[in-house]
Formats: structure tokens, sequence, C-alpha cells
């Protein structure tokens, strides 16, 4: 419920590149091939120079800090009990892990 009210919300603010392809309903790799193959022989028609760098984010989430993240959602417009659930899943979450018996406690 709580992905699918933050999707409508970035879609309803036009918040969302057309060029976002990951994780959006609608949109696969072979989209972003084709536009990229589009823009690619648009340019060299053109005779345009064309740069192309791509990024790896694969593991971006795991280093944000979640406090910047509550800031920018804020800034966006999230605001309410929506940003207070997703603060309170971002901020000072524990992983217990069970060994021998024992728990370890590890705050994140």
């Amino acid at each position: 419920m709580l992905h699918k009210k933050l999707v409508n919300f970035f879609n309803e603010t036009d918040l969302i590149s057309k060029y976002q392809f990951g994780f959006q309903k609608g949109h696969s790799t072979s989209h972003a091939i084709t536009t990229l193959y589009e823009h690619l022989i648009n340019n060299l028609e053109k005779q345009k120079v064309t740069a192309l760098l791509f990024i790896d984010l694969k593991s971006a989430f795991d280093t944000i800090d979640p406090n910047i993240l509550i800031k920018k959602l804020d800034h966006y417009g999230i605001r309410g009990q929506m940003l207070s659930v997703l603060s309170s899943y971002l901020n000072k979450r524990s992983q217990y892990s069970m060994l021998k018996g024992g728990y370890l406690n590890q705050l994140y």
C-alpha cells in the first residue's frame, strides 16, 4: 500500500523523469535500450557527439543517510503520516541474529 501511494504521488507530481525505466510499471530494459538507440541514431544523423555514462547503483540505498532522504522526501511534498512511517522505517533499525542460544543485537 505504501509503495502504491508513493508511486502515485511521484507520477501525479511529475517528479520522475520519463527516462527512469527501472522500477516503473510498463517499462523494461527493452524500453531503455530502444530509447537509447533512438537517441544515438538521431544524434548520429545530426552529426552530434554522444557520450554515455553507465553507473551501477545496486547498493545505493545502503549508503544513503536516512536523515537526508527524509529531508528530500519532505522537500518534494511527502509529509504527515506518510513521512512519519518512512522515517520510522528508515531510522534506528535493529537486526537480531541468534548465536548458539543467545542473541546479538546490531543497531543500524
